[in-house]
């Protein structure tokens, strides 16, 4: 569509030479991430992993809230707590 209507394809290669390193930092970060946990994962308990992994959905609902300036955080924060005891009851 940008390309269709506002001369996108100057712009997409303009954005993409802005984002490239932002890009390649991800990809190096989340490369990492899915080999931590294949080794953590092979080390413990794969219950204890999965709901420590879990953790980072509670991470999401704050960091989302400031950047997208959602409403009741309180409330989604609550919700996650829960789910996070929940699931530490069924490992443990």
């Amino acid at each position: 569509m940008l390309g269709v209507y506002h001369n996108g394809f100057k712009v997409a290669k303009h954005g993409l030479k802005n984002t490239v390193r932002s890009i390649l930092i991800v990809a190096v970060l989340v490369a990492g991430y899915k080999l931590a946990q294949s080794r953590t994962v092979a080390l413990a308990k794969v219950a204890i992993v999965t709901s420590i992994k879990r953790l980072s959905v509670l991470f999401t609902v704050i960091v989302g809230e400031e950047l997208f300036h959602e409403k009741n955080l309180l409330r989604k924060s609550i919700a996650c707590v829960i789910m996070l005891v929940g699931t530490l009851l069924i490992v443990f």
